[in-house]
């Protein structure tokens, strides 16, 4: 029997995936896996960063998608800048925008001044007067002469030229200007332009800025895209570097994309008229001139001195005016009624009790230059018997045929009277406070006649009714008795009551006198004062209740004498209505 052994081998079988490692490790070389491991490190991002910026060059130089692309994203992001961080771009923008500011003003008011003397020296100087005669012995007009001697420069022919070609677009020429070849002219600059920057100058941006021959001048601004050349005779001033840096920059901001795509069609540049015509300036030497016109400002000196006077003479009348109704109205016991003034006159009208002095005794001290015062005095009676007696037939419109006399204390009335006045004189408390009895046993009394006759009863009851009122005060204050003022409402509804017949009767120009008084207890003075404060204090009470100022008087006559009150009824106001003479059948004003 035979026996047969098989035997396996102890070795792994070499699995796919190392296979597949040794093959790449083979094919890709040893730096394969630090790659790999670094790539798959980063992410999209990282990536992308890296590369952006040489792909936006290259990108960029094969065509402008990339600036069409990023144009709306940029303009988004200025817009919020400004409007949610205006701080930040005020900050960048400053150090340019600053300077050109001052610059502009500065250049503003240099420009004015400059006008001012102009115009000052052109119209008064004795050269402007000289040239007048020279302009008629030469048979010429003034303004015609004026241009001869004044002109200082002209830019005649103003010219855009193509900077990378060379090739004149447009051209604009001054009026009365012998053109020249505008064609010729551009080559020749372009051609000296090129000269002088390959021969002098190897900076690339460096360009030509004028050209000189005799009084003849090419001035020349360079553009990125355009040159603005400008034919000048004379002396130009830097306005006209300025203006032409302006105009370029304004042209190059029209047609940044005319030129950029020129392919020899000048037409389209024909409506840069507009833009280059403001560039044909003219300036003349007066522009300039900073003489001093002194016969201008030897004018000017006397006008102002002269208006200095008058405002000087104006003010130191109108103190002495102020002082002179200061010194009045604080004399105890005036009340200034009426006053008008027309240099040199001043017209005063005052009122004032018997114990006050006159006014022309106290106006002798006092200087009143300019002005010539004239007083009309009024010395109000303080005998009420006596005062009130001519006023009666006014108050009571009793008719010519009435007679009134005054036997001691007793008024004694005589003739026909209406029923209602008959009435009223009878039951009147100011004529029963004031006469001890009132007599009508001759008077014969009427009926009523008119409406318009009842409305004059009625103003007149009113106004008895008004001035029978009496405000009591305590001794020696300004302080009124307590329960005197509940009076002031009714007395304000029977003053408008009396406004509204005065307008249908009608009455003129009337007036309610508020009349203070003070017993015999102080001084002339003091009892001036007190019965003025008493009075004021009345007319601001009823001014308070909304009755019109101008309708209201108020003075002091201080102590009434001979009086039949009692001590302590002196110290009180009376109300006195007066007005213009009543005429029925007139209308009011």
């Amino acid at each position: 029997m035979s026996t047969s052994t098989s035997s396996t081998s102890s070795d792994s079988p070499i699995s796919s995936q190392d296979e597949l490692d040794r093959l790449r490790q083979l094919v890709l070389g040893p730096d394969y896996e630090q790659a790999l491991r670094t790539m798959l490190s980063q992410s999209d991002t990282e990536r992308i960063a890296a590369t952006i910026s040489e792909a936006i060059i290259q990108r960029n130089l094969s065509d402008k998608s990339v600036a069409q692309a990023l144009a709306p994203i940029i303009d988004d992001a200025i817009d919020n800048a400004i409007k949610y961080r205006p701080q930040r771009i005020t900050r960048v923008i400053y150090p340019i925008i600053g300077p050109s500011i001052r610059k502009s003003v500065a250049r503003a008011l240099a420009d004015m001044v400059q006008n001012l003397n102009q115009i000052l020296e052109s119209s008064l100087s004795l050269r402007a007067w000289g040239w007048r005669y020279q302009a008629w012995r030469a048979g010429m007009k003034y303004g015609e002469y004026v241009l001869l001697k004044t002109l200082d420069f002209r830019v005649e022919q103003v010219l855009l030229i193509h900077r990378e070609t060379g090739i004149l677009l447009h051209a604009e020429n001054a009026a009365g200007f012998q053109t020249e070849d505008p064609e010729l002219v551009s080559s020749m600059l372009t051609a000296v332009s090129d000269f002088v920057t390959d021969s002098f100058s190897r900076h690339p941006d460096t360009s030509l800025d004028n050209i000189r021959v005799g009084d003849f001048i090419l001035e020349i601004e360079t553009g990125p895209s355009a040159i603005l050349a400008a034919a000048i005779r004379g002396t130009p001033s830097e306005k006209v570097s300025q203006v032409l840096r302006h105009t370029l920059e304004r042209l190059h901001l029209v047609f940044s994309r005319e030129f950029d795509r020129f392919n020899g069609d000048r037409a389209i540049f024909d409506s840069a008229s507009h833009l280059m015509r403001p560039c044909l300036l003219t300036q003349h030497k007066e522009d300039f001139y900073i003489g001093t016109p002194w016969l201008a400002l030897t004018a000017i000196a006397l006008l102002l001195a002269y208006g200095g006077w008058e405002s000087y003479q104006k003010v130191q009348n109108e103190i002495s005016y102020r002082h002179i109704l200061e010194y009045i109205r604080t004399t105890p016991g005036y009340v200034i009624v009426d006053e008008s003034k027309e240099l040199p006159h001043l017209r005063l009208e005052i009122l004032r009790p018997p114990s006050s002095p006159p006014p022309n005794q106290r106006l002798a001290g006092l200087k009143t230059a300019p002005w010539q015062v004239n007083i009309v005095d009024h010395v109000a009676p303080l005998n009420m018997r006596e005062y009130l007696l001519p006023l009666i037939p006014e108050m009571f419109h009793l008719g010519q045929g009435v007679e009134i006399e005054l036997n001691d204390q007793t008024l004694a009335i005589k003739g026909l009277i209406k029923e209602s006045q008959y009435r009223e004189i009878e039951h009147s408390p100011m004529l029963q406070s004031v006469y001890s009895s009132v007599d009508l046993s001759a008077a014969q009394s009427y009926p009523e006649q008119s409406p318009k006759e009842q409305q004059l009863s009625q103003w007149y009851r009113l106004k008895a009714k008004i001035e029978n009122i009496r405000f009591q005060f305590q001794p020696n204050t300004t302080n009124l008795v307590a329960g005197e003022e509940q009076k002031i409402p009714e007395l304000v509804a029977d003053l408008n009551t009396a406004l509204s017949l005065a307008e249908e009767i009608p009455v003129y120009h009337w007036q309610l006198y508020i009349v203070g008084y003070a017993n015999s207890a102080g001084s002339d003075n003091a009892n001036i004062k007190i019965s003025e404060a008493r009075a004021k204090l009345i007319s601001e009470l009823l001014q308070a209740n909304h009755m019109d100022a101008s309708l209201l008087l108020a003075w002091g006559a201080g102590n009434l004498p001979d009086s039949r009150l009692p001590e302590h009824q002196q110290r009180m106001v009376s109300l006195q209505l007066i007005h213009s003479p009543i005429i029925l059948g007139t209308e009011y004003p």
